[in-house]
């Protein structure tokens, strides 16, 4: 009888950490999706422009690689990375 409580106890905080993680992963994948979205919308005019009459868009300064956007997905690229790396598994 207490081989049987023992098991029982020893599953359920897995089962609590597996939940857990599929609620970040979950998390994790909408805000990728809703970050693209937002992206996409935003700067569509932009990205459908040449490479030559892209410096002469308003949005350039925003979303070129080193424009505030641009750095600040890096930053966020980066942090993903590091998060990555220092989970353990």
């Amino acid at each position: 009888m207490s081989a049987n409580a023992s098991v029982a106890t020893a599953v359920a905080p897995a089962q609590d950490r597996e939940r857990g993680h599929r609620s970040r992963v979950a998390a994790g994948y909408f805000l990728f999706a809703t970050l693209i979205l937002a992206l996409t919308v935003y700067g569509f005019d932009y990205y459908t422009l040449g490479a030559g009459d892209r410096p002469s868009s308003p949005k350039y300064l925003a979303l070129k690689p080193s424009g505030t956007i641009g750095l600040k997905l890096g930053y966020l690229g980066l942090t993903m990375f590091l998060i990555i790396s220092c989970t353990p598994s």
